[in-house]
């Protein structure tokens, strides 16, 4: 073998000592940093979560189709509605016959005194006269949903 020098012996354990001491330094650092990569995934992953979060419950409105009761008043027409009471079904919105007056004359009842257009055909003591007409009508409206709305106001909050 080559003999060497011993300053350059003693060189080159100087480098080797330095260069031991700057890699625990620099495993130090690395086991430092580990904590910190964890959170800011864990941190990454909560973030999707709330994004998906917010983009599932975004649409907490919805329309809907809604039946809706009008009540048309028909006072001072002469005009009444004969309303069944057994089959709440209005039979005869254009009646002459007020409350009180003789129901089984009228144009709706038939010679036995059985309504001919109510479901069930009632007599026509289960009749009454009202003053008002109420219609049916289907409208659209917009509704939320409480639970996804929640949901919502949470995750946009805290993303």
């Amino acid at each position: 073998m080559k003999t060497t020098s011993s300053r350059q012996t003693s060189k080159v354990l100087q480098m080797r000592i330095k260069l031991e001491k700057e890699i625990i330094n620099l495993q130090q650092k690395i086991y430092d940093g580990m904590p910190k990569i964890n959170e800011l995934e864990r941190e990454e992953e909560t973030f999707s979560i709330l994004a998906e979060a917010i983009l599932t419950n975004m649409h907490f409105e919805y329309e809907v189709e809604e039946t809706q009761t009008e009540q048309i008043d028909l006072s001072g027409k002469n005009q009444y509605a004969l309303t069944c009471l057994y089959c709440n079904y209005v039979c005869h919105e254009d009646c002459s016959r007020a409350e009180g007056e003789d129901k089984a004359n009228c144009s709706s009842m038939d010679t036995s005194g059985n309504c001919s257009r109510c479901p069930n055909r009632c007599k026509w003591n289960a009749h009454r006269s009202s003053s008002y007409i109420i219609k049916y009508t289907t409208k659209k409206v917009k509704k939320i949903n409480e639970y996804m709305a929640k949901k919502y106001e949470e995750a946009s909050q805290k993303y």
